[in-house]
């Protein structure tokens, strides 16, 4: 297979540019997202990204099938191709149809004009079925008279029964040919798989045939085995397209010979479902939803943050979220967390935080440091403060690196066990990710967490750090985060914390001007769109944030002191 083909096939969209190595595939990264900088050489399938200082990856053709999941076919080579199979032809004279064949069809309520139809003939004592493909003979089934005992041709192909009196746009399939010839009687042409539900040749055989037709309906026997079949069915064939038809007795014969009339046997077939994919749905269904959200304003705005700022930009804190923060080193970002989570505690929410740079002890020291609004604080204060939130903050005590399936299964455990509706995860670069793919993962990594709020009802906070080589006065920016692009795009709200140095403070101190400690600046808020920024006061002695330099209490936060 070509390369041009194998990127056509994977659905990617490129710019064909002539380069001094050759033609190239030029696109955005698959790896790292950033725009027109990977290119893939269209003669031997190797790719690089130009991003050297960020991304820069390179592979061969082989390790780009291994990215998307295929197993390798060199170039020039299709491995879907195979030889043709040869399949023998009946040598058969049927003989007319003798008067007890026409007693067993009349038994079935088949009349004579119905055998004539289908061209049944007879053999000395078995019916004969013939399978027409084109306008050919290319098989037939037998059936005994006196028993129900059949019996096919050998090597002959497996295809469909009636196939070439087939005129109609759409498609009913029987499972036999008693069933296919009473569907006639009902005055409606159809056809019937060749030897029951495990054989599924015909699928491949009349692959052609099969195309032609925009709705297929399925008649399978109304047993465990005929349903079974339907689901086989409908996946080779496209449940796009299927319709599945269950009807008052066991097959579409057995209605005949019960008396079911045309009108209410072609009912059941104009009930007949669909296999419509769940996640495929009409705007309509929403209409009951959307106005629920509309009335209930803890899904549409949240809970208040800590920071009144904060909460006018993006409403609040809602469920089914994932939040990342960023900032460089020292600018506060675990400090405004744990702020955050003392906010939280005071609503009576339950959180869990993984503070995977330091241990337990460090941050609940802080935590208290804040909590007390002082810098010291006695034992009894420390056990005050802990059991009263014993019930609502947990700690996922893991310092270090931790798997993305352990740190899911954890919260998984919290979630259902626990009731945690609130998760923080310090920090994104402490997830333990294969370094060969880790772009890749990060991506799998941050969907697996909207994936995980979404069904469990929380909210997910992560700490992001900037690349490495960024300079502490630069204001992150979501760009500036540090791994996949995927990060920022697929979380609801970006934040980013930035610090000013105090030669930064003197500087504009000097011209007049007054800066804050610090600035949070919202990136992104998916759910209301605002942007904005808060400005923040840091008490060192508490290690606390404020939105206003003259405040000195904190009665408005309810903390525990109060």
């Amino acid at each position: 297979m070509e390369v041009r083909e194998y990127l056509h096939r994977k659905g990617l969209q490129w710019k064909e540019v002539k380069r001094p190595a050759g033609l190239t595939a030029v696109m955005p990264c698959i790896f790292c997202g950033d725009k027109d900088s990977f290119g893939i050489s269209l003669t031997d399938g190797s790719y690089s990204c130009l991003r050297k200082n960020n991304c820069g990856i390179t592979g061969s053709y082989f390790n780009l099938q291994k990215y998307f999941g295929d197993e390798f076919s060199p170039i020039g080579q299709d491995r879907f191709i195979k030889t043709e199979k040869k399949y023998r032809k009946p040598e058969i004279k049927p003989k007319p149809v003798n008067q007890a064949a026409y007693d067993l069809f009349k038994s079935r309520k088949i009349n004579a004009e119905t055998i004539k139809h289908f061209k049944i003939g007879m053999t000395e004592k078995e019916i004969i079925f013939p399978y027409f493909k084109e306008g050919e003979l290319v098989n037939c089934k037998y059936r005994n008279i006196a028993e129900k005992k059949f019996r096919r041709e050998a090597d002959c192909i497996s295809t469909l029964f009636n196939q070439d009196n087939i005129t109609e746009n759409i498609l009913y399939i029987v499972e036999g040919e008693f069933d296919c010839m009473a569907l006639k009687e009902y005055g409606i042409e159809g056809v019937s798989i060749p030897s029951g539900v495990n054989d599924m040749g015909w699928i491949e055989n009349d692959w052609s045939f099969l195309e032609r037709f925009q709705t297929i309906v399925i008649i399978m026997d109304n047993d465990k085995a005929g349903q079974e079949s339907v689901d086989k069915i409908v996946a080779r064939l496209g449940n796009w397209r299927c319709m599945n038809a269950l009807l008052p007795y066991k097959d579409v014969n057995d209605c005949l010979i019960n008396g079911v009339s045309k009108a209410d046997f072609v009912q059941h077939l104009i009930n007949a479902k669909g296999f419509d994919i769940p996640q495929l749905t009409s705007c309509k269904d929403y209409i009951d939803e959307i106005i629920e959200y509309q009335k209930d304003h803890l899904k549409l705005y949240g809970i208040k943050t800590g920071f009144e700022g904060l909460t006018d930009i993006i409403k609040g804190w809602r469920m089914e979220e994932v939040s990342i923060w960023t900032g460089s080193n020292g600018s506060g970002k675990s400090t405004i967390i744990n702020q955050e989570m003392l906010n939280l505690l005071s609503q009576g929410k339950r959180i869990c935080i993984g503070s995977f740079e330091m241990p337990p002890r460090k941050y609940l020291r802080w935590m208290l440091m804040q909590a007390l609004e002082k810098e010291t604080f006695s034992e009894e204060d420390i056990r005050r403060v802990l059991n009263k939130y014993a019930e609502q903050l947990f700690i996922i005590n893991i310092v270090g690196e931790i798997k993305q399936n352990d740190l899911t299964s954890i919260m998984e455990f919290a979630s259902r066990k626990y009731g945690i509706e609130y998760f923080f995860i310090d920090s994104l670069m402490r997830i333990s990710f294969d370094e060969k793919y880790e772009l890749k993962e990060q991506k799998h990594f941050i969907a697996g967490l909207k994936a995980f709020a979404s069904k469990y009802k929380s909210h997910i906070h992560v700490v992001a750090h900037p690349r490495k080589g960024a300079n502490d006065d630069d204001m992150p920016d979501k760009s500036s985060i540090a791994g996949t692009g995927d990060i920022t795009n697929l979380a609801d709200n970006v934040f980013s914390f930035y610090r000013f140095s105090e030669e930064k403070k003197q500087e504009a101190f000097g011209k007049g001007k007054e800066l804050p400690d610090n600035i949070l600046f919202v990136k992104k808020n998916r759910e209301h769109g605002n942007l904005g920024n808060v400005k923040l006061y840091f008490n060192a002695s508490c290690k606390k944030f404020k939105e206003k330099e003259q405040e000195t209490n904190f009665d408005k936060m309810n903390y525990i002191h109060n």
